[in-house]
């Protein structure tokens, strides 16, 4: 059984490891989830000991990714040499190895701010920060990376901010996938006689650069989420401190909401029906490694559906206007069943915040079950199928020509599906409530919710 690892400063339910009667996939039964109350391990909770474990683990990744960079410049060395397309590919294989592991050493460098944070600001419910400040300071950040940016004066709280910063990971993570096909057609160029190796270099180079910037925004992210979680946290504690045998009350806002923040420079409409999720800081460390391809999703089943609406007749960040999350999905696969499926969601948009919306971006996402083959285990985790379509055309397709289809039926999908994967890992937040219960869990966030957890942090996305 897992160890999991608390930390945190609230007061919750813990999911405990999954527990599976058999290790068919046909016969792998729902989730069962363990929960017990946290109290204890809250308030006995060692953050220099916990700070002791992250350190020890960036170390370790360290150590591996310098010795993968040796190999690498070694190679790169070689290709000098020889212009050998085989040893091209052996770079391009190696550098996706290093970049996984430069974003797990990422995400416990996270971890390890997160940490040093609550150590500064846990040891007594009644420690003030000043919420203006800190939201201040990252909006001066937020208009350096968009200089044209004027943040709306109704983002106040430190998680509105870092939703801007989730959004600008999100645009990058989307050019990285235009560079992964652009290295796939540019490798057929090269055997053609069409392209050179310092193409695929260039591409190489631009990829490590978008990944450093995804990094930064994310660690801004997760800075700004804990300083949440611990305003929201500290407010109950005095709350139940000063009340004798009266429990803080739960908020369970309606998901029927609509508010709007400033993105590039634009002013996006967000509307959602999904439930709303909070941010918390007691994940347990992640199961291994991400997924990876060949991978089996077994009891997939329909979760959320994120609507991205753009003025250009191309979705891209620049032209980011409106988000609308709903759990409809279509039913059928056929580019006329999505379209007609969404449409009525765009001209409300439109209709309601008078905008111009030429094209939309469409993420479905399932929640699954996997056996990781890195840790030995099952884990709940999700299959993310990216849709384009165009309101000219009224025609939809997957937003990358390596991407796979929806199931032909999307509302009762295929009890198991085998596939290659496009993997942004270790990305996730940490929350809770919405369609998470009350389990601390590495979720999906679109529209402010919590939804298709997965035990690895990981985004995946359905690849052919």
């Amino acid at each position: 059984m897992r160890k999991w690892v608390v930390l945190g400063i609230l007061v919750l339910l813990v999911f405990g490891n999954l527990v599976f009667a058999q290790e068919n996939f046909q016969e792998v039964r729902d989730l069962q989830v363990k929960t017990e109350k946290c109290d204890s391990c809250c308030q006995s909770f060692d953050v220099d000991k916990a700070l002791s474990e992250v350190n020890a683990k960036i170390e370790n990744l360290t150590k591996v990714i310098n010795q993968k960079e040796e190999e690498l410049q070694k190679l790169y060395a070689e290709l000098n040499r020889t212009k050998s397309i085989e040893t091209l590919e052996k770079i391009v294989k190696l550098e996706d190895e290093v970049q996984l592991l430069k974003s797990e050493l990422e995400f416990y460098k996270r971890r390890k701010t997160v940490k040093e944070i609550l150590k500064r600001y846990q040891r007594s419910l009644y420690t003030t920060y000043d919420t203006e400040a800190i939201v201040n300071n990252y909006t001066m950040d937020i208009q350096r990376l968009l200089p044209t940016n004027r943040i709306n004066r109704k983002i106040k709280t430190p998680s509105d901010i870092a939703e801007l910063y989730w959004y600008l990971a999100e645009d990058t993570f989307n050019k990285i996938m235009d560079l992964e096909y652009e290295l796939q057609t540019t490798f057929k160029k090269i055997k053609n006689n069409q392209a050179s190796i310092n193409n695929v270099l260039q591409i190489i180079k631009e990829k490590r650069k978008l990944w450093n910037e995804i990094y930064q925004y994310l660690r801004k992210r997760d800075e700004l989420y804990t300083y949440e979680a611990l305003e929201r946290t500290r407010q109950k504690q005095i709350l139940y401190s000063t009340m004798f045998g009266i429990a803080p009350l739960g908020s369970t806002p309606s998901p029927w909401e609509c508010w709007k923040k400033t993105e590039n420079g634009n002013i996006v409409y967000v509307c959602r029906e999904i439930r709303k999720g909070e941010v918390v800081s007691c994940c347990p460390d992640p199961l291994g490694h991400p997924l990876g391809d060949g991978t089996r999703f077994v009891n997939l089943r329909p979760a959320v559906v994120w609507i991205g609406m753009y003025s250009d007749t191309y979705p891209s960040g620049s032209s980011h206007v409106a988000d609308y999350c709903l759990y409809k999905f279509p039913s059928s696969n056929s580019p006329s069943a999505i379209f007609e499926t969404y449409k009525p969601y765009v001209d409300y948009m439109s209709r309601k915040y008078n905008l111009n919306i030429r094209s939309i971006q469409i993420k479905f996402f399932y929640t699954a079950t996997a056996y990781n083959r890195e840790a030995h285990t099952y884990q709940q985790t999700h299959l993310i199928f990216q849709y384009n379509c165009y309101m000219s055309t009224g025609y939809c397709h997957p937003s990358k020509s390596w991407l796979r289809e929806l199931p032909t039926n999307p509302q009762n999908p295929p009890y198991s599906m085998v596939t290659n994967l496009m993997v942004w890992p270790y990305v996730l937040a940490c929350k809770y409530r919405g369609d998470c219960g009350l389990a601390c869990e590495w979720a999906n966030a679109h529209c402010r919710g919590c939804f298709a957890p997965d035990d690895t942090a990981s985004q995946y996305f359905a690849k052919k």
